[in-house]
C-alpha cells in the first residue's frame, strides 16, 4: 500500500502514522477556525474562480495601498515646494512711515500740464498740488496709443502720467504718457 508495509500486528509503520497525524492536525485546525472559514478555505482551494477573485482582491488592495502612500508623499513634497517658493517678506517695524525715504525713489504723478519749458514742466495733480518735473536724460514719451513721441509734442493743458526719480523735491522724469 503505497510503499508502506503492513506489520504482523496489523498496523502500519511510522510513516503512515505521521501522515495520519498531520491530516488530523489540519482537520482540527480547520474545525477550530470555524465551519464557515473552513468551508471558505475549501471553496478557495477547490475553485479556480475563487482563486482568481482572491488574487484580484489582493492586487486591488495592494494598488490602493500604493496609491495612498504615493498620494501622501506627493502632498508632503508639494507642501515643501510651497514653503520653498513662498517669498520671504521681511518683518515691518511698527512705525514704518517714520523711516526715511530713499533719496532716489521712483515717484509717479497723474495730472494736467500747467507750464512747459525746454528743461521741464509743472504738473497740477488731481488733488490740486503742483509738482516741478525736469526732463531726464533717458526720457521716453508715449502718446495715447502707446507709440513713442517726443517732448516737443507736450502742450499746456494736456493730461499726462509722469514717473521718474525724486531728487530734492523735483521729479527727474524717465517716462511721460499722454492721456
Amino acid at each position: 500500500m503505497d510503499g508502506l508495509e503492513k506489520r504482523s500486528s496489523g498496523g502500519y509503520d511510522r510513516a503512515h502514522n505521521s501522515q495520519a497525524k498531520k491530516s488530523s492536525a489540519v482537520r482540527k485546525l480547520v474545525s477550530k477556525i470555524g465551519s464557515g472559514a473552513g468551508s471558505l478555505i475549501r471553496w478557495i482551494a477547490g475553485s479556480r474562480l475563487a482563486q482568481v477573485m482572491l488574487i484580484v482582491l489582493l492586487l486591488i488592495g495592494g494598488g490602493f495601498g500604493l496609491y495612498k502612500i504615493g498620494y501622501s508623499r506627493g502632498e508632503q513634497a508639494q507642501k515643501a515646494l510651497d514653503e520653498k517658493s513662498r517669498p520671504k517678506i521681511p518683518s515691518r517695524q511698527s512705525n514704518s512711515s517714520s523711516s526715511p525715504r530713499p533719496s532716489s525713489a521712483i515717484t509717479s504723478y497723474v495730472g494736467e500740464i500747467t507750464e512747459i519749458s525746454a528743461a521741464g514742466l509743472t504738473v497740477k495733480t488731481t488733488d490740486n498740488a503742483t509738482h516741478k518735473v525736469s526732463f531726464g536724460q533717458s526720457l521716453v514719451v508715449t502718446d495715447v496709443k502707446g507709440a513713442k513721441s517726443d517732448a516737443k509734442n507736450l502742450k499746456k493743458g494736456q493730461k499726462i502720467a509722469v514717473s521718474g526719480t525724486d531728487k530734492d523735491g523735483e521729479l527727474s522724469a524717465t517716462r511721460i504718457r499722454i492721456r
